[in-house]
């Protein structure tokens, strides 16, 4: 393991561990494992990402999420939601496409990854917050099932410019949010040094 943090490290990642078991192995398989208590992996992760404050998150969640809005209001690719030719092409040629994922749904993609991230920041697991969130997401959710099931006869009322100008106007809001949590992000930066 610490022969993969070099690497990612020497490459000018800036890798991230937490140790579920230790093993007993060498090149041929696993002879024994012995699996790390359950409160140490949480602590291990805790104190892993104290690392990296939540500030930088809010800075980053809100540039990814900008690109977004900014890719919803001009309806052109940023590389948000679109695949590179590199990509594209290895997707093609693969024999064993299950190992290479041909595209993200935006419910699970980096806009709603980031969002997650930032409303998630700094909140206490196991809180009444915490699973209020968790409620909210889900509702959300619920909610996004609803319209994707009533899009098609929705479509069919305000036609394909009446979808392309709600796409323009959400992806302002958007943009204000993300402006927001860049803001927020780097006023907490500036707050604590």
């Amino acid at each position: 393991m610490q022969a993969d943090l070099l690497t990612l490290a020497s490459l000018g990642c800036h890798p991230l561990s937490v140790v579920t078991a230790i093993t007993i192995q060498d090149t041929i398989g696993v002879e024994d494992m012995l699996p790390i208590d359950a409160d140490w992996v949480v602590d291990q992760a805790r104190c892993v990402l104290e690392d990296v404050p939540v500030d930088a998150f809010k800075v980053g969640g809100g540039i990814l999420l900008f690109l977004l809005a900014v890719e919803m209001v001009f309806a052109r690719p940023s590389g948000v939601r679109s695949i590179t030719a590199g990509e594209d092409e290895e997707a093609h040629n693969r024999a064993d496409i299950s190992v290479f994922p041909l595209s993200f749904p935006l419910i699970a993609g980096p806009g709603a990854l980031a969002t997650i991230l930032l409303a998630f920041a700094g909140v206490p697991l196991g809180s009444v917050q915490f699973f209020a969130q968790i409620g909210v997401i889900l509702l959300v959710l619920g909610i996004t099932l609803i319209l994707m099931l009533a899009s098609g006869p929705v479509m069919r009322v305000i036609g394909v410019t009446g979808g392309a100008v709600l796409s323009r106007l959400t992806g302002v809001l958007l943009a204000a949010l993300a402006v927001q949590f860049v803001m927020d992000g780097i006023v907490g930066a500036l707050a604590l040094s």
